[in-house]
């Protein structure tokens, strides 16, 4: 830990890693899926005109899922030095759990894999334009589209915590407000690689 003054101080953690098993997953490309949502990706990135559907989910799912990563690093490099957070965070009321954090995708084109993953949140089902609600306080730090995540909301809750919200279909919202556990910052949708 280092203070604004530039004083350091080093402590080791105790911690108890265990081993766990993640869940796996094949999804099968439909024709029908690449043909409705590879042209959103096409019009966010040029270079992918004229590209077969199935060339653009292979350049989405790599390349353009690396770039959304390191955004998203570089944007939760700025926290507030502060707690913002209170008490627990909440989760979407009546949703439910579709992919959990740490499975692995296999993407199944014609019966052939094309495409692997590894998912990095928690996809909850609900009714279509239902509100998203902050989990906890915090400060909104990004609203934008952001390739795989789609329309997107992250929110700085201090200490280097944050929570990202994608898929949306609309963000009510902005950067720099700071909001309340439990408002609406925006509706639930299928926005990006969803």
């Amino acid at each position: 830990a280092r203070d604004e003054a530039g004083n350091e101080n080093t402590m080791g953690v105790p911690c108890v890693i265990k081993e766990k098993k993640f869940r796996s997953d094949k999804m099968n490309l439909s024709e029908n899926f690449l043909q409705q949502k590879m042209p959103e990706f096409q019009t966010m990135v040029p270079a992918l005109q004229g590209k077969t559907p199935l060339e653009v989910f292979i350049y989405v799912n790599s390349q353009m899922r690396k770039d959304n990563f390191l955004s998203i690093q570089n944007i939760c490099k700025k926290s507030s030095p502060k707690e913002l957070w209170e008490g627990t965070f909440l989760r979407m009321k009546d949703a439910a759990p579709m992919a959990l954090f740490g499975d692995k995708r296999s993407y199944i084109y014609n019966g052939k894999p094309v495409a692997e993953s590894t998912h990095e949140g928690v996809d909850l089902a609900s009714n279509a334009r239902s509100p998203i609600e902050a989990a906890n306080r915090g400060i909104v730090a990004f609203t934008g589209a952001m390739g795989i995540y789609g329309n997107t909301v992250i929110i700085d809750h201090g200490l280097g915590l944050f929570t990202l919200y994608g898929h949306l279909s609309s963000i009510d919202t902005t950067v720099g407000k700071n909001v309340a556990k439990g408002e609406k910052i925006g509706l639930s949708g299928m926005s990006g690689l969803a």
